[in-house]
């Protein structure tokens, strides 16, 4: 079966190349693991969705400064005694005919057709649109920081998912060993029984063990497939790919103090941010519906055309100010002000919890990443001390001189011990990992 490594520039690119033809085995690391979900994820390509959609808000905004220019055309048939001579005056055919009192009360049918350009340009709309563009910026500002925040919780997905990858293989190993074991002694307890120097429930004894450590392996072995499939789930892989990771993972120590890196946390983690741009656009918002009670001023630019048919003829051109000041409106001008405060408001209050929530986290990962290092020191001590104990049993029960049940329970201490030092060992990296995620400082460049 084909291997396949990659170089970073054209890692993505390379990658769906070899998977959409057949189903190869991919290599990855951790950091090719990082980047190529980046690339893949779907969620991660969701969130980046809210970057457009505020771009676009910014540009929307933008455009409310440049003046509007719009076209029309038109055609009306009337009798009416002030249109129909309003229209011959603006098609220029006015005669002194026109001006029978008969005439003018009882007039002919007249056409026109009317086409019109009109410019419309904002001058002061007293700051909506300065409010309106703060506003768009602050909310972009907030998109790139939700972005942001995703990439971090994604990478620490992909390292869980890997490190689980490598912990669930290592489990593999340990139970294949156990299994190996259970076999052994089993061997070891029939020729005992042969020589008279143990009795038939020993034998069984063995070999319900052994058969528990087949079940144990393969269980063992489906959690490791189940852990392949998570990862390829978040690297947003077919189905039929077969993953084989090149090394551990391995993660940078964050050295600062616990109360200090929780401080720095609560002001700078990607989500805190994203709230907080998140609350200066909704006092740009505030801004922006108080607009509603200055005057506002624009001008108009017209040019107009009128005759019979659709011909450019009998243009005129018209130049307009218009100043408006809304000074009654309901009340839903002042209602709306209103929402927009409380809106303001209930941000305020998310930031003051999240802040606190942020200290909490970071204080509380610290805790446990030191917990963690202290257990996998003392899980690895209890591994040895367990090998150690059951090689002693192991040797006296071939002499006859131990129960196979004293034997048996010493190989199960074992390979407790053995499954809990493999947990405790990458508990640490995914606790180390945690800690970084809760300050906010977990990039590609913290794993190796």
């Amino acid at each position: 079966m084909l291997a396949l490594t990659f170089s970073r520039s054209f890692f993505a690119a390379a990658l769906l190349m070899s998977v959409s033809v057949s189903a190869e085995v991919l290599r990855l690391d951790l950091s090719q693991a990082a980047a190529l979900a980046f690339q893949q994820n779907k969620l991660l390509a969701a969130e980046r969705t809210g970057i457009e959609a505020a771009s676009a808000g910014i540009e929307q905004a933008d455009a409310r400064f440049w003046p509007s220019v719009t076209a029309s055309t038109g055609v009306v048939r009337t009798d009416s005694a002030l249109n129909s001579f309003g229209f011959k005056l603006l098609q220029q055919q006015t005669a002194a005919a026109d001006f029978d009192p008969l005439r003018l009360n009882n007039p002919d049918y007249v056409t026109n057709v009317q086409t019109r350009i009109e410019v419309n340009a904002p001058i002061y709309q007293g700051g909506a649109l300065r409010a309106a563009k703060a506003r768009a910026v602050k909310s972009l500002q907030a998109a790139k920081m939700g972005v942001e925040a995703r990439k971090q919780k994604l990478l620490y997905d992909v390292i869980a998912a890997y490190t689980r990858v490598f912990q669930s293989k290592a489990q593999v190993v340990a139970a294949q060993k156990s299994y190996e074991a259970a076999q052994k002694h089993l061997k070891t307890t029939q020729a005992l029984k042969r020589k008279g120097m143990v009795i038939n429930s020993d034998v069984m004894d063995t070999n319900v063990h052994r058969l528990n450590a087949q079940i144990a392996l393969t269980q063992a072995k489906n959690a490791y497939a189940r852990s392949l499939d998570e990862l390829g789930r978040l690297l947003n892989l077919p189905a039929d790919t077969e993953l084989q990771l090149e090394q551990p993972p391995i993660l940078d120590t964050l050295s600062e103090d616990p109360r200090s890196l929780a401080d720095w946390a609560a002001q700078n983690r990607p989500d805190i941010k994203a709230l907080l741009k998140q609350n200066q656009a909704s006092l740009a918002a505030i801004d922006e519906r108080d607009a509603a009670f200055k005057p506002q001023l624009s001008v108009q630019l017209a040019k107009e055309w009128n005759s019979e048919n659709f011909d450019l003829e009998n243009d005129n051109t018209t130049l307009a100010a218009q100043l408006q000041w809304n000074l009654y409106a309901g009340g839903g001008d002042r209602a709306a002000v209103s929402a927009a405060r409380a809106r303001q408001l209930k941000i305020q209050y998310q930031i003051e919890d999240k802040q606190y929530e942020i200290r909490n986290a970071v204080i509380d990962a610290a805790r446990l990443l030191e917990e963690a290092i202290q257990r996998q020191h003392v899980k690895q001590q209890a591994q040895q001390q367990s090998k150690e104990a059951l090689r002693i049993r192991t040797l006296r029960h071939a002499q006859g001189l131990e129960k196979t049940v004293d034997l048996l329970a010493s190989q199960a201490q074992l390979d407790v011990s053995r499954a809990e030092a493999i947990r405790a060992t990458y508990d640490v990296t995914l606790a180390r990992a945690a800690l970084l995620l809760s300050a906010g400082k977990l990039t590609k460049e913290d794993i190796h």
